[in-house]
């Protein structure tokens, strides 16, 4: 979830906002945006444009996603970007992995 806030601490609501997965083509195996609006499949994408609730806030969940190939195996420390669309200042940066599923032994 990313909440965007004012400079007085207020959300602001109604901002488009781009989240950008870095390394991208590298990463694909591992993470991915997936949009499937107005397609007859999803498509995998390095970017996404949302707009802030009410409430100033996006949840990522339904459109972020990740494979079976750890972040590691692809050689990639991926980081997600958050910035106002039209805007070249970053919002927010975060480290994403995938890691190697867990045996249930």
């Amino acid at each position: 979830m990313f909440t965007l806030t004012g400079p007085h601490g207020g959300p602001l609501a109604g901002r488009r906002v781009r989240f950008s997965l870095s390394s991208f083509h590298t990463a694909r195996p591992s993470l991915w945006f997936e949009v499937s609006e107005g397609r007859k499949s999803p498509g995998r994408y390095g970017y996404l444009d949302l707009d802030t609730d009410a409430g100033g806030t996006v949840v990522l969940d339904p459109w972020l996603r990740h494979g079976t190939v750890p972040t590691a195996a692809a050689g990639v420390r991926p980081v997600v970007r958050a910035q106002l669309v039209g805007s070249e200042t970053i919002l927010a940066t975060s480290h994403l992995s995938v890691s190697e599923p867990r045996s249930t032994r």
